[in-house]
């Protein structure tokens, strides 16, 4: 137990270590708070609350062993990573700092070391993840057979989900931002404009598009001479009114009732 202890106090002690030589570089505006509930403020001027906070050791030992965003990503997925004090586009932005990488290069070798002795074994304690992917999620080791369960396991979940973050007409894929204030619907009416004058669209012609859900907003959206005809891979269960009309089960074709054209550039 007091080895435990002991070890535990010194990865605390070589974590802030890090960080408090990191804030003399970065002077950041946010602060980071360890797994003892030790805050390390990142600058000489934070915004009180607007925090970042690191669950356990093995999300450094994760990192130092996979620096990678994916890494990144799946600790904050997993509850190794978590913010607050702010929504997380407000946490990004307060985080930002100009020039990072060239503020961070050349740390010292002594204490680079310290931090990865301490760190580089670290593993995280185990999580038990109700919505993670029972197969092999990289795709390192993943069949080709496992590969519709795997797109199946991320696609074709309940419209309920995607209405929590998509537009009305739940379009999904990019969008076109024209000024920062557009909002989030007016940005992808935008993208469907630009998609309909690109094509040249001319009253009676069909659109053929590999996405049901873009055809669908452009027929809502921007629509009256042509139709818009959606081709669905692979089959959403979640879409009872689309209807097949091939004989494998994962190509459907839908067409979409008459819109209006925009008027010529």
């Amino acid at each position: 137990m007091f080895s435990r202890r002991s070890r535990d106090q010194r990865r605390v002690q070589r974590a802030t270590e890090l960080l408090s030589h990191l804030r003399t570089r970065l002077d950041s505006a946010i602060s980071i708070r360890l797994w003892d509930g030790s805050v390390v403020p990142m600058g000489d001027r934070v915004v009180p609350g607007l925090e970042i906070s690191v669950s356990d050791p093995g999300v450094f030992g994760s990192l130092l062993r996979s620096p990678r965003a994916e890494t990144l990503l799946r600790m904050f997925a997993s509850g190794g990573i978590d913010y607050s004090g702010g929504d997380l586009l407000t946490v990004l932005e307060t985080a930002r700092v100009r020039n990072s990488r060239r503020r961070t290069r050349g740390l010292p070798l002594g204490l680079m070391a310290r931090f990865a002795a301490s760190f580089l074994t670290a593993v995280r304690e185990p999580t038990s993840l109700k919505h993670g992917y029972a197969g092999d999620e990289t795709g390192r080791r993943r069949g080709q057979h496992e590969n519709t369960d795997f797109i199946q396991f991320h696609y074709d979940v309940s419209n309920d989900f995607y209405r929590l973050f998509l537009d009305e007409q739940m379009v999904y894929s990019c969008a076109y931002f024209h000024t920062w204030d557009d909002s989030l619907e007016q940005a992808q009416y935008n993208k469907l404009e630009m998609i309909c004058r690109k094509l040249q669209l001319q009253p009676g012609q069909v659109a053929a598009r590999i996405n049901e859900g873009l055809a669908r907003a452009v027929a809502s959206g921007i629509g009256s001479s042509f139709k818009v005809a959606s081709v669905i891979i692979p089959k959403s269960p979640s879409e009872p009114h689309i209807k097949p009309v091939r004989s494998k089960p994962t190509t459907f074709l839908t067409v979409l009732p008459p819109v209006r054209m925009i008027s010529p550039v």
